[in-house]
């Protein structure tokens, strides 16, 4: 994988952390609280097209609620603009 392409990886973990962090307390199967979201890297793949993608990561994601850790699978991709 290039470079560019890791770092964009990496700030789509930081970007969905944040986010799951946001989303998960208004779901009803995950509860009211939580504490941390931790992104950990199981697999990567990725198309070797020229123009960068699709890319992806398998994660799974580990939510901290009180003492408690669940963990949820999640596949993330990431794919680059197309141009006409």
């Amino acid at each position: 994988m290039t470079a560019a392409l890791d770092d964009r990886l990496g700030a789509l973990l930081g970007d969905t952390e944040l986010a799951l962090r946001t989303w998960l307390p208004g779901q009803p199967w995950a509860g009211r609280r939580v504490d941390r979201v931790r992104l950990r890297v199981l697999g990567r793949f990725t198309d070797q097209l020229a123009w960068g993608g699709p890319a992806g990561l398998l994660t799974v994601a580990e939510v901290r609620t009180g003492g408690e850790v669940v963990r949820y699978g999640l596949p993330l991709g990431l794919r680059a603009p197309r141009t006409p």
